[in-house]
């Protein structure tokens, strides 16, 4: 059973807490790729080039983006729950437990 609020008459569901965990994580998450893709891309000029682009397109706008994207998939997988969108589970035929 949900645990109760102080101060209220309705039960907390743990899909709450959940939902900001995973808010916070993603918050974190996106803050610091904003500071790395702006910081490599005021920090490296535009002469070196790699491929015919220059270093802060190919570091901030291809390595670094292919690089959280595969940290997403790992932050996902590891830290982010599956959580149940309905407040009754269902059986393996999609029939409501009772």
């Amino acid at each position: 059973m949900a645990k109760k609020k102080k101060g209220s008459n309705f039960p907390e569901d743990a899909r709450f807490s959940t939902a900001k965990k995973a808010f916070v994580i993603s918050w974190i998450f996106y803050s610091i790729y904003v500071l790395l893709v702006m910081g490599f891309s005021y920090i490296l000029g535009i002469k070196p080039l790699v491929l015919g682009l220059p270093l802060w397109i190919m570091v901030g706008c291809i390595l670094i983006p292919v690089i959280f994207v595969v940290a997403l998939v790992f932050i996902a997988e590891k830290f982010i729950p599956d959580v149940p969108l309905t407040d009754k589970p269902e059986d393996s035929h999609g029939n409501k437990a009772q």
